[in-house]
């Protein structure tokens, strides 16, 4: 029954018989008939028939709560063993892209990591993400704080800092339409992410309004699209730094300052997993991590010279 229990939450998890047989490595109709026995073995239906997409009965929704319950119990047991073993395990992280970029330049975590943990890492959005967490496909991951969700527990890791930047030969002209309180020709993360609503609130609570010219989910593609003088965007630091040193972006000056933003990062994992030591050593040098590439950032911004561009 623990078995068919198990395939019966990554079903649930799936959202579909189709797409949980394939996750299983099992055929569709093996997986019917082994959901069909779990129905049997606890004499009452678990899922209401014909419903698309699945739902659950309520007997289906404490058998779901068990298999979830059942499932940590055995993971937190391996990694307890493992841990007092002293045996090398998998860690299988997940990050968006701003964060790996951070990763890159202060490496000692992934290292440590590595080295003790054989790791796989999954750079992707923080939606993927969350839902690739609660689905116990990812022992965790660093994300854009969002939307709470049942399955996960999450926590307050760090902030990185946004920059609004544009080419050089932009600068003039755009700093000139930011006095006047709007910029046209913004280029955005896509609506509506949290970091969509985070900037655009954001600049409107410094009297700034801004005309969306493209939105887009990657913010390489946003960064090539305004060096190519197609406008301005507000971009994590860490993925325009190297743009910065050699001048090919100039961050945009409001009231005297450079304009930055904070965007919070929150860490995130399946509720009551416990992780190996290896990664919880992982979770703590991430936080400092995040402290000082922080630190970093509004430090070198602040040095940024940008007079020469000036009218």
């Amino acid at each position: 029954m623990e078995e068919r229990l198990q395939k019966f939450v990554r079903l649930v998890d799936a959202g579909s018989f189709t797409k949980a047989a394939v996750e299983l490595h099992i055929s569709q109709p093996a997986l019917t008939v082994a959901m069909a026995k779990l129905e049997r073995e606890l004499g009452t239906e678990l899922l209401v028939k014909g419903s698309r997409p699945l739902r659950l009965t309520d007997a289906g929704k404490i058998a779901y709560q068990a298999g979830e319950a059942q499932a940590v119990a055995l993971d937190n047991l391996h990694t307890d063993l493992n841990d007092l073993a002293q045996r090398r395990t998998a860690a299988h992280v997940g990050m968006i892209d701003s964060v790996a970029a951070i990763l890159s330049a202060y490496s000692q975590p992934l290292t440590e990591l590595k080295n003790a943990a054989d790791v796989s890492i999954i750079v992707n959005n923080s939606r993927y993400l969350r839902d690739a967490v609660a689905e116990r496909k990812l022992d965790l991951a660093v994300v854009i704080k969002g939307e709470k969700h049942t399955s996960i527990t999450e926590k307050h890791i760090g902030d990185e800092l946004m920059v609004l930047v544009v080419s050089p030969a932009l600068f003039a002209v755009k700093q000139k339409e930011l006095m006047g309180g709007k910029l046209t020709d913004f280029i955005c993360y896509n609506q509506p992410s949290q970091t969509y609503e985070l900037i655009v609130d954001g600049l409107r609570a410094q009297g700034i309004e801004v005309e969306t010219r493209l939105q887009s989910s990657s913010p390489e593609f946003m960064s090539r699209m305004v060096i190519s003088g197609n406008g301005v965007a507000m971009l994590p630091y860490f993925m325009v730094r190297g743009l910065l040193v050699t001048k090919t972006l100039v961050v945009m000056q409001h009231n005297g300052a450079p304009l930055t933003l904070l965007r919070r990062l929150n860490l995130v994992i399946p509720s009551g997993k416990k992780q190996s030591n290896s990664v919880t050593a992982f979770i703590a040098q991430m936080a400092e991590v995040m402290q000082g590439s922080l630190a970093e950032a509004q430090t070198t911004i602040t040095k940024i010279k940008q007079s020469r561009y000036q009218e």
